[in-house]
């Protein structure tokens, strides 16, 4: 999902023109300009290292620029790749001359949608609307002295006669980027009950059909909500673009694909039935064992050295974005607001959680790996104080005054070992390059559990790592013939057809949080 674009890296201003360029008519509500620069478009940020600049009433746009259809055969083409935004299309385009087709929407309460052809150039990009006339047998055309009957057909003769789509930038179609086997349609997804919701979504049990083979998964989806603002919509996708990126691990939540060729935007994700940590701790206030509440730490802390070993900045670490497994294993979800880039500037404060927030933001407005090792000791305080909120007694405005001006850091909970107490003091140095990185943590932390291991093992016999009556999932997936996934799922057995029940309901209780 795509972060707020008001998110940027810590990079120094190119006075140079951008490589990436809108072309002709302004789109309603985006305020693209012809032939210019991205500047000011639905899909750029601010110029780098730079406040963003006051809110302006956007003027209204003096072309209308027609709705073209998205019709079966334009879902059935391999180079659709449905809603995407332009930082998705341009990582999908290697070479000059590679294109893809793609649906872009205007802003918020502009209405409609429109077909872009973007295409891999000498210096960039370049992101073309597709046109079309209401009257006359041959409408659509990228520019007027070439018009076909269809959209594809268009494409063709652009592609066969090797004429340009973009004469002013000289742009030629050479090949085209077929989907991913991960970008998945919608038919083949069964929602079946939803199980949590939040700000601009919601997440339900649901199955889909795994796009390598004729098999039927359970999974957890995250629907887009139709008024989710375009911020929301860039948020969303990029949290799907990150989790795609190979980021592989036991306790980071895997992402199954996404459903962009309608609407609404799907997320199909790992089932994680026991819901979020937050919630587990909460719900057992009093009955977590010390053996379990180590284990949590430790989990969670591989799963984040891992990313810190990508170098990906998480930015939104805390209990409410850790998910449990039908084992009761941690699983780091929620990258909607991370980043690959080392470094980040945000000037957005007024929606970010700021008990979670190192001082470096709070006062500079700067991410990075030593902020997550911040936030990172405050969710093992979350995990030590059972779910408590952090600070306190405290609303954020007083823990922001106590943390920044006079260096206040919170005391854990009498149960957590002093050992585990030391490793965290280290999380909350105010300098952040006197914090450890997150691999040491994670070392710390697994070594003090297994030390505990024979200390506490009693208490284990006496606990479960599962609530009450949950069941653990199956991970055999169940074959079916796609021609069941439309309809009512259905599983081929000795005696024929048969239809199977919804996903197992261990998941009625969860408390996914988006």
């Amino acid at each position: 999902m795509e972060m707020s674009t008001k998110a940027i890296s810590m990079k120094a201003p190119n006075t140079e023109q951008s490589k990436d360029v809108v072309v002709r008519e302004v789109l309603p509500g985006n305020g693209i300009t012809t032939g210019g620069s991205r500047e000011g478009s639905k899909e750029s940020a601010n110029p780098p290292g730079t406040p963003p600049p006051p809110e302006e009433k956007p003027k209204e746009p003096m072309v209308d620029v027609p709705v073209v259809q998205i019709t079966p055969e334009i879902k059935g083409c391999q180079f659709y790749h449905g809603i995407i935004p332009r930082v998705d299309a341009e990582l999908s385009l290697r070479y000059v001359g590679d294109y893809l087709l793609r649906r872009a929407e205007p802003r918020e309460n502009a209405g409609g949608q429109f077909l872009i052809i973007s295409v891999k150039r000498e210096a960039g990009f370049v992101h073309v609307p597709i046109s079309q006339d209401k009257e006359g047998a041959k409408q659509f055309y990228f520019m007027p002295t070439l018009k076909e009957n269809t959209v594809l057909d268009l494409i063709d003769v652009h592609l066969a006669r090797a004429q340009p789509v973009c004469v002013q930038w000289n742009v030629y179609l050479r090949k085209p980027v077929l989907r991913a086997t991960w970008i998945i349609p919608h038919e083949d997804v069964i929602l079946y009950r939803k199980i949590g919701s939040g700000a601009f979504g919601e997440v339900f049990l649901a199955r889909m059909v795994d796009p390598t083979s004729e098999y039927v998964l359970d999974c957890a989806v995250k629907k887009l909500k139709q008024e989710a603002t375009m911020d929301a919509k860039l948020r969303f996708m990029k949290e799907a673009r990150m989790m795609l990126k190979n980021y592989k691990h036991k306790h980071i939540v895997m992402i199954f694909g996404i459903a962009t060729l309608n609407s609404p935007l799907l997320i199909l994700m790992e089932l994680c039935p026991n819901g979020s940590l937050i919630s587990y701790l909460r719900k057992n206030k009093g009955k977590v064992t010390l053996l379990e509440k180590l284990r949590f730490s430790a989990e969670a802390s591989s799963g984040l050295a891992y990313l810190e070993k990508m170098e990906c900045i998480h930015r939104d670490i805390a209990a409410r974005n850790c998910l449990l497994s039908a084992k009761n294993e941690i699983k780091i979800s929620d990258l909607g607001l991370a980043d690959d880039k080392g470094m980040v500037i945000d000037y957005s404060l007024d929606k970010l959680p700021i008990k979670w927030l190192a001082p470096e933001i709070m006062q500079d407005k700067v991410y990075s790996l030593k902020s997550d090792i911040w936030a990172f000791g405050i969710m093992i305080w979350e995990i030590f104080a059972e779910g408590d909120e952090p600070y306190p007694g405290l609303n954020n405005t007083q823990a922001r005054a106590k943390i920044v001006v006079l260096d206040y850091r919170m005391k854990f909970p009498d149960e957590a070992p002093t050992e585990l107490v030391q490793v965290i003091d280290t999380c909350w140095k105010k300098d952040p390059d006197m914090r450890q990185t997150m691999v040491l943590h994670s070392s710390a932390l697994q070594l003090l559990y297994e030390n505990k291991l024979p200390l506490l093992f009693a208490q284990t016999i006496q606990a479960t790592s599962l609530p009450p009556g949950t069941i653990a999932q199956s991970s055999t997936p169940i074959p079916i013939p796609i021609s069941g996934v439309s309809g009512a799922p259905a599983v081929v057995t000795a005696n024929g057809v048969e239809q199977f029940t919804p996903p197992s309901d261990n998941v009625e209780k969860s408390s996914y949080q988006m």
